[in-house]
Parts: C-alpha cells; structure tokens; sequence
C-alpha cells in the first residue's frame, strides 16, 4: 500500500505541475487577438487538453490521497494537497467554472 501512496502522490504532483505550466504557458495565447483562426484554435483545444489532464488526474490523485488517510498514513495529506491545486487548475481551464 505504501509504493500506490507514492504512486498517487507522484501522479498528483505532476498532474499539478501541468495545470501550472498549461495556465502559465498557453492560457494566455488564447486570450490575445492577434492569433489567426487556427492558431487560436491551436492553442485553445491545447490549453483545454492539458486543463482536462489536470482535471481528471487531480481527481485521482484526491481519491487516492484520501484512501491513504484511511490507512493512517500522513503522506495523503501532501497528495490531497496537491491533488486540489491540481483539481482547481484543472477547472479554470478544461470547464471555464470560473471565467
């Protein structure tokens, strides 16, 4: 049970680390105007992938953060940490809840 707790913490942060990288680094090409139709297009099915990666494995990296807390073990807390920045990441830019 202890390598699928770092399992799951290994999936949470790198699902984060991509929601950061997603929102620092082609979240603001969709917002600019002097994009042509495709490359806005581009750019925006590449940001709502990225967001939709970070959406889904955020979750996963939450359930799985909170099964280790049930087998009392205190890395769960790091995962489900992780896990929600990834989650809400993954919502400003797969679902647009927040624009």
């Amino acid at each position: 049970m202890k390598i699928l707790n770092y399992l799951f913490l290994v999936v949470s942060l790198v699902c984060a680390a991509i929601g950061i990288y997603n929102q620092v680094e082609f979240v603001p090409y969709t917002e600019l105007d002097i994009l042509s139709q495709r490359d806005w297009l581009y750019y925006h099915d590449l940001s709502m992938n990225l967001g939709y990666f970070a959406l889904f494995g955020g979750l996963i990296g939450l359930i799985g953060g909170i099964f280790s807390i049930i087998k009392k073990h205190k890395i769960g807390y790091i995962t489900i940490a992780l896990a929600l920045v990834s989650l809400i990441f993954g919502l400003l830019q797969a679902t647009h809840m927040f624009s």
